[in-house]
């Protein structure tokens, strides 16, 4: 029992170590709560969940890096408007046909 017990706590902390860590850099992050926007961001993530967020923030090594510093990040917003179905050309190559027989 003592060895199924260890070997549980081996792979629990194997786990916790090989979380995927990722590391975005904002160059604006807009807080909408506030509705203020601060400079050179950095937001660090760990498997699903942001783990810190603020200026000068230590990348750990082996993280995925997304550099937006270029851009300003906004939390939460979702563009849905597209034109994605009106892109329609009438050219035989965009017709395609069924049978259902």
């Amino acid at each position: 029992m003592k060895k199924i017990t260890g070997a549980l706590a081996l792979l629990f902390i194997t786990t916790i170590a090989h979380a995927q860590t990722t590391a975005i850099k904002a160059g604006r992050l807009v807080d909408p709560e506030t509705g203020t926007a601060a400079e050179n961001q950095v937001i660090l993530i760990e498997g699903e969940r942001i783990k810190a967020i603020g200026p000068n923030l230590e990348i750990p090594p082996g993280a995925t890096v997304i550099d937006l510093s270029k851009l300003t990040v906004l939390p939460g917003l979702v563009d849905a408007h597209t034109h994605t179905a009106i892109t329609y050309k009438e050219q035989p190559e965009n017709i395609t046909t069924t049978s259902l027989t």
